[in-house]
């Protein structure tokens, strides 16, 4: 009795076993999976993939190529879709993208089974996932070029067609007069890969001519023109922060005439009347005064200062308000500024640091569309809002402007004659804006080094102009 009870006991556990084992066996079975070419650009990575079920499957392959170590770490992910019939083994070929960088790339391949083949993949199951990793050694020849970051505008970069090293050392290089095969032989590219950038480039308008005679469309600042260009920012950026905090001393007297006037209360906490502003001196000078006022002036003088105007923040395409700088941060300005002249009013956004954005998926195919962009600021950079009147604004706003006209004829006429050193003709926008850029930051730094000014939250501030 005893034998057969343990006889029983045995057979009980080795068909659990079983079951257990039978139970484990994967839905879908992912063949190997071949190392890729070490190669920038689209690439096929063909697998075989079998149905272990008796139904149908929808699969989403998903690679996501990331790289690191670099000033620019750029990301790609490309998802395909695929139907799997029961029992059916088939190969699937999705695709890799690897942008064009030095540096180490990892990427994941990851299988998801999910209710159909619809991009969301939140309500699926991730079935498979394996990383692998490759470097890419940065040439000796262009080495010197990565140890002088190339900077781009604010938000441009952070996505899209800059957001790699490459793209950007392809319009200096090209700005020096190089050829596409002496680019390709210093970069260690293929020379079908470099042509197909730059035709990329030429039909987003960053370059002109034909195939073999490219020339930059936009202003490359190199390192030696920032340097010569750094102290007049200096110079101009003191005098501009000691003819503020001096006009800034009368700012009482303006709300008190304005009340005395009738046409305000006074009242500092009633947003609706559109003067809560008045009170605020940070972004009243670092928002409406440094950049709706005298940026205007200085980069577009009579027309709106509209940068990101039928563009997208997350892949932007700015226009006239292009540039590249050599020499890392330095030599770039901090300032963040988006406006947008409508028939209510002049709405602004103003950040002393540039903002983090988050990007939807998808968002590259609608960077024309502004409402269909599909992005927002992170909660850090969350802006704090002011409605203002302009009635009751512009008044100060000329009181911080006084005798300031003869300072910005100055800057003008100076970084002419620095432009006629190193480029040709007049200084682009795109130059006006990238010296403003630098010079407002200097300035409100120097503000709040002084006393004069006190930084304000999270130093992002979004104005709306209240409709009368």
């Amino acid at each position: 009795m005893q034998a057969r009870a343990t006889w029983l006991m045995l057979t009980l556990i080795t068909l659990g076993v079983s079951a257990g084992v039978l139970a484990q066996e994967p839905e879908v079975i992912v063949g190997e999976i071949g190392f890729p070419q070490r190669v920038w650009g689209v690439q096929p990575l063909p697998f075989e993939v079998t149905n272990n079920t008796d139904w149908l499957k929808f699969l989403i392959v998903e690679t996501d190529a990331q790289f690191e170590g670099s000033y620019v770490n750029p990301h790609r992910v490309v998802r395909a879709n695929f139907v799997l019939e029961p029992s059916a083994r088939i190969t699937v070929e999705p695709k890799l993208e690897i942008p064009s960088n030095y540096g180490r790339l990892t990427f994941w391949v990851r299988i998801y089974d999910v209710v159909d083949t619809l991009d969301d993949m939140s309500l699926g199951t991730l079935l498979f996932e394996q990383p692998f990793m490759l470097r890419f050694h940065t040439p000796e020849a262009v080495i010197p070029y990565f140890q002088e970051r190339i900077t781009l505008p604010p938000l441009v970069g952070h996505h899209g067609v800059f957001d790699n090293e490459f793209a950007r050392l392809l319009l200096v290089l090209i700005a020096e007069g190089k050829a596409l095969p002496e680019i390709a032989d210093l970069c260690q590219a293929d020379t079908a890969y470099v042509s197909e950038a730059v035709g990329n480039l030429a039909g987003a308008g960053f370059l002109t001519g034909e195939e073999g005679h490219y020339s930059v469309a936009v202003p490359v600042i190199s390192r030696a023109y920032a340097e010569a260009a750094r102290p007049l920012v200096d110079r101009i950026s003191e005098r501009l922060a000691r003819k503020i905090t001096d006009n800034l001393d009368r700012r009482r007297l303006v709300i008190d005439s304005l009340v005395a006037a009738g046409v305000y209360t006074g009242d500092s906490t009633n947003f609706a009347e559109g003067g809560t502003v008045l009170y605020q001196s940070y972004p009243l000078v670092g928002g409406l005064y440094l950049w709706q006022v005298l940026g205007q002036k200085f980069i577009t003088g009579n027309r709106s200062l509209e940068i990101f105007k039928n563009t997208n923040q997350c892949d932007p395409r700015i226009g006239p308000y292009m540039y590249l700088v050599q020499g890392g941060d330095y030599f770039n300005g901090s300032h963040y500024y988006s406006a947008l002249a409508t028939r209510g009013g002049y709405n602004s956004h103003f950040g002393d640091r540039i903002p983090d954005i988050e990007c939807k998926p998808g968002f590259e195919k609608r960077r024309i569309l502004r409402e269909n962009a599909h992005w927002n600021f992170t909660s850090e950079f969350r802006p704090e809002a002011f409605l203002y009147d302009a009635a009751l604004v512009n008044p100060m706003l000329r009181l911080l402007d006084q005798d300031v006209e003869q300072i910005l004829l100055d800057a003008s006429q100076e970084l002419a004659d620095v432009n006629k050193r190193f480029l040709n003709g007049d200084p682009a926008t795109g130059t006006r804006y990238w010296f403003w850029n630098l010079t407002a930051s200097r300035t409100l730094e120097q503000l709040v080094t002084s006393g004069t000014l006190i930084r304000t939250g999270n130093g992002q501030f979004k104005f709306m102009e209240k409709r009368r």
